[in-house]
This record gives structure tokens, C-alpha cells and sequence, in this order.
């Protein structure tokens, strides 16, 4: 397990009042990796797409950004006028925040940024606390007394 504060993995979220599908479809074919593509509670529709990654390297987040990127200015007309279509088109990394390194740091270049900007979409970031597994001894542990 990871001890310290690492990116876990960059998402696509992407929101709309009409089907999502199609689009997905076609990010999908470009070697992302859907996650989920459904209609809500309130009939909007939500999806969630992921850069499809080696899982034994650690994530880059730029490298993560530019492979969406390079999906999504790959669309097709018809598509590329639904993902403007879309409420919201959100890069989203997502970080596990540990105790070490005290301070961690990742860089998004100016080239990825503007390339999000063109696209017409927001950068947001989700910070996840550390929560040792539920199958980690701890110096509480009741088992581990007496020994």
C-alpha cells in the first residue's frame, strides 16, 4: 500500500441533458476507459471516463490530461458538437493524501492548460484522506496485545 500522498488516477466527468452514449462510444474506441455512462435521478445524464494506464506505474497527471485531450480533440464532428453540448466537461485528478512527503507537489504545463481551456473544460481537484485499510493491523489492534 502507498504511504504517501500520491495521484491515484485522472478522471473525465462529463454531465449533460441528453444521452451521453454516443460520445462515450466513441472516447471509449480511443482506448479510454469508461467507468460509467448513465442517466440520473433528475434525467440528466453523467459519465465518467479514465485514461486507460499501465496499473503497476504511477499516474502522471499531465500525461493523464494529454491523453484525454488527445481523445477528445480526435472526436468526430457529430461527437465534438455533443462534448460542447455538455453542462460540464471536467478533468479531475484525484490525490490519496498521506502524512509524507510533507509537501507534494504535481505540475500541469501551459501547453495542457490551454489545452484544456480550448476544449472548454474545468480542472477540478479531488483530495482523498488516507484511511488505512480495514485489513491493516493497527498498534490498537486487540490481536496484536501480548505479543
Amino acid at each position: 500500500m502507498n504511504e504517501r500522498t500520491h495521484c491515484i488516477q485522472t478522471d473525465l466527468d462529463l454531465h449533460a441533458s441528453f444521452d451521453l452514449a454516443p460520445l462515450c462510444r466513441e472516447l471509449e474506441r480511443t482506448g479510454l476507459d469508461l467507468l460509467h455512462c448513465s442517466k440520473t435521478a433528475e434525467s440528466r445524464w453523467a459519465a465518467v471516463l479514465e485514461p486507460g494506464s499501465d496499473p503497476d506505474s504511477p499516474p502522471d497527471m499531465d500525461a493523464a490530461f494529454r491523453v484525454l485531450l488527445a481523445a477528445v480533440e480526435g472526436l468526430s464532428p457529430d461527437r465534438r458538437a455533443e462534448w460542447d453540448r455538455c453542462e460540464r466537461r471536467v478533468f479531475d485528478p484525484g490525490f490519496e493524501c498521506c502524512e509524507e512527503p510533507f509537501c507534494f507537489q504535481q505540475t500541469l504545463s501551459a501547453e495542457t492548460i490551454r489545452r484544456v481551456a480550448a476544449a472548454g473544460g474545468e480542472i477540478e481537484l479531488t483530495l482523498y484522506a488516507h484511511r488505512p485499510s480495514p485489513f491493516e493491523a493497527t498498534d490498537d489492534d486487540p490481536a496484536q496485545a501480548g505479543d
